[in-house]
């Protein structure tokens, strides 16, 4: 079984945006009561839970002493007001960091994962959470961050799913 499962973290990802995509249709196209947007709030909620075990689990395949964070500490310190707005790069784009370094530091015949990849998701999150930025940008900014975060999901759990057992590889440090 693999250690992140792609079909559900990235049928969970399709399936919230659908959910809300759904809501907002029935609203505004086809007049529905506007009381329909509190249920945006169900399929955000569980988006956020697959995201938070995603990241907690790809940290967590990752731990063999050398990385920056542990896996509570990445998800945690996410829901820290103003602070989540550096933290995401380093539960992010340190991800990507520390698992290349990993795959070098065992010699580990993987694929490198994209760290510009993790970075553009970072900083397109960013724009989208901060009231000075312009509504345009916010609007372009988090649309490419929806398609940057599905990008992002496969290429985590595919990676992850390419890590050996790390007990076995620590005397094969370099």
């Amino acid at each position: 079984m693999p250690k992140l499962p792609l079909s559900f973290f990235l049928g969970s990802y399709f399936a919230a945006i659908a959910a809300n995509a759904g809501i907002l249709l029935a609203v505004v196209r086809f007049g529905a009561s506007p009381s329909l947007l509190r249920w945006l709030f169900a399929p955000a909620v569980y988006l956020i839970v697959v995201l938070c075990v995603l990241v907690y689990r790809a940290w967590d395949s990752i731990q063999d002493g050398f990385a920056r964070t542990t896996p509570g500490k990445a998800v945690g310190l996410l829901f820290i007001p103003v602070f989540n707005a550096y933290w995401i790069f380093e539960a992010f784009w340190g991800f990507a960091k520390d698992y290349n370094r990993l795959v070098s530091r065992y010699r580990l015949e993987l694929d490198a994962l994209p760290e510009w990849l993790f970075l553009v998701y970072c900083v397109l999150t960013v724009l989208t959470f901060f009231p000075w930025v312009r509504q345009w940008t916010e609007f372009w900014a988090g649309t490419a961050a929806l398609f940057v975060a599905a990008i992002l999901i496969a290429t985590t759990c595919d990676a992850v799913n390419a890590l050996p057992d790390l007990r076995g590889l620590r005397d094969r440090r370099t």
